[in-house]
């Protein structure tokens, strides 16, 4: 896929989570705003980045939890199932900038 695409669709995710967090009151230029569009646009540009399959993108899904200040931002790549390795198994070679894979939670 080429770097404009990416870009596009990262820029698009973390639009709609501004939009989003706007709904539910929390002002769009806020720092929680901000950090959750950066958040949005990272994780969004790593899933279309590595992993991608001809025809499907990603999932993006937000949840707020007020009562405890918090805002969850989802982005499943188009392989749920498929877990990266773990770190220790598949060592990514000395100064390379992929193939680590991604597992946060």
């Amino acid at each position: 896929m080429a770097p404009g695409r990416r870009r596009t669709r990262a820029r698009l995710a973390r639009r709609l989570a501004g939009q989003q967090l706007a709904a539910w009151g929390v002002p769009y230029d806020s720092g929680t705003s901000r950090a959750v569009a950066l958040v949005t646009a990272e994780l969004a540009a790593n899933a279309v980045t590595h992993g991608r399959t001809p025809g499907r993108d990603f999932r993006l899904a937000l949840l707020l939890l007020p009562e405890h200040g918090v805002v969850r931002v989802e982005v499943t790549d188009t392989r749920p199932g498929r877990l990266p390795p773990h770190p220790a198994a598949v060592p990514a070679p000395s100064g390379a900038e992929s193939g680590r894979g991604l597992l946060l939670v």
